[in-house]
C-alpha cells in the first residue's frame, strides 16, 4: 500500500511540475514587460504573449521528460536533499539549453532569450521550494511515527550493524526495524539491541507473522539460501535488498542492469551516468572542433619558433595508453632536442619523481622554446586532435607511456578506467610540485571516484588560473 501511495505522490508531483511551467512562464512574462522592463539587460521589446505559446508547449513536453531523466521522480525517502536539488538544477539547465538550441536553429530571433533565462530561474525556484517543503513535511511526519516502513535485517555481521546504525541515525526516513533474522541458530533473544525474529529457515513463518515491508540482507551462507529468501519475499510481496559486503579501500559503484531478460548486478569503478558522460563527450567534441579551426594559425606561429630554435619536426608524437589500456598516438609540439629519446639516460641523473614516471624541470634535453611552451602548456595544444578523435578528453588523468604502465601494480591500472585528459586533478593541485607517483595516483583516483560534470568545470577553470601563473 505504501508503494502505491508513493507512486501516486510522484505522479501528482509530475502534474504539479507541469502546471508550474505555465505559472513560471506567465510570471516571467509579466515581470519582463512590467517591473523588469527598465532593466539595462532587458531593453528589447517583447513579442505578444500568443507568439510564445508554441514555446510553452515545447517546455511542457520537454521539461518533465528531462526531470524524469534526471531522477526528479525517483523515490526520495532515503535521498539526500542537496542531491535532489542538484538534479533539479541540472534538469532545468538542460531544458534551457535545448530550448535555446530550438530557438537558435529555428532562427526565431524575435523571441527573447532573456525571457527564457528568467523563466528557468523562476521555475527552478518554484519547484525547488516545493520539493523542500514537501520533503520537510514528510520527514516531520515520519519522525513522528507515521508513514513508515517495517523492515527486517538479515545477518548478524558488521555490515548488519552498519545498516542498523545508518537507519537509526535517520529517523526521518520513516523506517521501523522490526528485528533481526539470523543466518544460523543463536541462543540470544537480542542482537544489536533488536529482537531476534528467527533464522533464515523460519523465513516463511516470519513473513507470515510480521508485517514486514522490506528485508535488508547483509549475509547468506549459500546461493540456495538466497534463492529461498527471494522466493519467500516474492510470494508474500515484501521487497528484498541485498547489501554487498565491500572491503575497505576498494571503491566501486553498484547498479542493477539487464542482459536481455537476465538481471545483473554491476560493480563499476566509474559512474555510469550516461547523460553526463554524453554531455562530457559533446563538450569535448565542440571545444576541440573550435580549437581545430584556429589550429593552422597556432601551428604556423609556434612551428616557426620551434624551427628557429632547433632542427627537427614541429609536432612530436608518441604511443600512449588511453582509457581501459587502449593505445593511441598522442601529439604534442616538440619541446626537446630531435634525438631526445636516444638521450633518455640523461634523465636518470636529474629525475625528480618517484615511481615508474620519470620527469625533471632540469631535463637537459628541453630546448629554450620548449621550456616556454611547457610553462604555459602550449605544447599540449595538438592534443585537441586526439580529443576531437575521441582518444582523449579535456579533463582526466594524463595518458602514460606503455613502459610506465608495465611497471604499474594491479591497483594502479584503475587510473586508466576513465578517458585520459589534457588536464586533471593533480595538475591543478600542485602540478609539477607533486613529485610522488603515489600522490599523483591518489589524486587521479580521487577524480575518478568523485567524477561529475561540475568537477570537470571546476578543474578547467582552475587550469586556466594555473597556466596564467606560469605553472606555479
Amino acid at each position: 500500500m505504501l508503494k502505491e501511495y508513493s507512486a501516486a505522490g510522484r505522479y501528482m508531483m509530475a502534474m504539479v511540475d507541469a502546471l508550474c511551467i505555465l505559472l513560471a512562464f506567465f510570471l516571467s512574462y509579466y515581470l519582463r514587460v512590467g517591473p523588469l522592463s527598465n532593466m539595462p539587460w532587458f531593453t528589447e521589446r517583447l513579442s505578444p504573449l500568443q507568439h510564445y505559446l508554441w514555446l510553452v508547449g515545447f517546455l511542457i513536453v520537454c521539461t518533465p521528460l528531462l526531470l524524469y531523466w534526471g531522477g526528479a521522480y525517483r523515490p526520495f525517502r532515503r535521498e539526500n536533499l542537496l542531491r535532489i536539488l542538484i538534479n533539479l538544477a541540472f534538469s532545468v539547465i538542460l531544458t534551457l539549453f535545448f530550448s535555446g538550441a530550438v530557438l537558435f536553429f529555428s532562427q526565431s530571433w524575435a523571441y527573447s532569450r532573456g525571457l527564457l533565462i528568467l523563466w528557468a530561474s523562476i521555475y527552478f525556484l518554484i519547484i525547488a521550494s516545493g520539493r523542500i517543503l514537501y520533503i520537510s513535511l514528510l520527514r516531520v511526519i515520519r519522525s513522528k511515527g507515521f508513514n513508515f516502513r517495517r523492515i527486517a535485517i538479515m545477518g548478524e555481521n558488521d555490515v548488519a550493524h552498519e545498516v542498523i546504525a545508518e537507519i537509526q541515525a535517520h529517523s526521518f526516513w520513516g523506517m521501523w526495524i522490526e528485528g533481526i533474522i539470523t543466518t544460523r541458530d543463536v541462543d540470544r533473544k537480542e542482537i544489536f539491541g533488536l529482537k531476534v525474529l528467527g533464522t533464515l529457515s523460519d523465513i516463511e513463518s516470519i513473513l507470515r507473522d510480521h508485517a514486514i515491508d522490506e528485508i535488508y540482507c547483509t549475509h547468506v551462507s549459500s546461493r540456495k539460501s538466497l534463492e529461498n529468501l527471494r522466493r519467500a519475499c516474492i510470494r508474500i510481496g515484501s521487497s528484498l535488498y541485498i547489501v554487498p559486503e565491500q572491503k575497505k579501500g576498494l571503491s566501486c559503484k553498484i547498479s542493477t542492469e539487464h542482459l536481455g531478460s537476465i538481471p545483473l548486478i554491476a560493480y563499476r569503478t566509474v559512474s555510469k551516468a550516461y547523460l553526463q558522460r554524453f554531455i562530457k563527450r559533446a563538450i569535448d567534441f565542440l571545444i576541440s572542433g573550435i580549437v581545430m579551426l584556429v589550429f593552422p594559425l597556432i601551428y604556423v606561429v609556434v612551428g616557426a619558433a620551434i624551427k628557429l630554435d632547433s632542427p627537427g619536426p614541429v609536432v612530436y608524437s608518441s604511443i600512449r595508453v588511453a582509457h581501459n589500456r587502449r593505445r593511441f598516438r598522442c601529439y604534442k609540439f616538440r619541446t626537446m632536442l630531435n634525438d631526445a629519446e636516444k638521450c633518455i639516460h640523461f634523465l636518470d641523473e636529474v629525475n625528480e619523481l618517484s615511481g615508474p614516471v620519470k620527469k625533471s624541470s632540469r631535463d637537459p634535453r628541453i630546448t629554450k622554446v620548449g621550456r616556454f611552451l611547457r610553462k604555459y602548456s602550449i605544447d599540449e595544444i595538438p592534443q585537441f586532435i586526439n580529443i576531437f578523435k575521441g582518444e582523449m578528453s579535456l579533463v582526466g588523468p594524463r595518458p602514460p607511456l606503455p613502459d610506465e604502465v608495465e611497471q604499474y601494480k594491479l591497483s594502479d591500472l584503475r587510473r586508466l578506467s576513465m578517458p585520459q585528459g589534457i588536464t586533471g586533478f593533480w595538475q591543478v593541485n600542485g602540478r609539477d610540485a607533486v613529485k610522488s607517483f603515489d600522490e599523483r595516483l591518489k589524486l587521479d583516483l580521487a577524480y575518478i571516484d568523485n567524477w561529475s560534470l561540475w568537477l570537470d568545470v571546476k578543474i578547467i577553470f582552475k587550469t586556466f588560473a594555473v597556466i596564467f601563473k606560469g605553472g606555479s
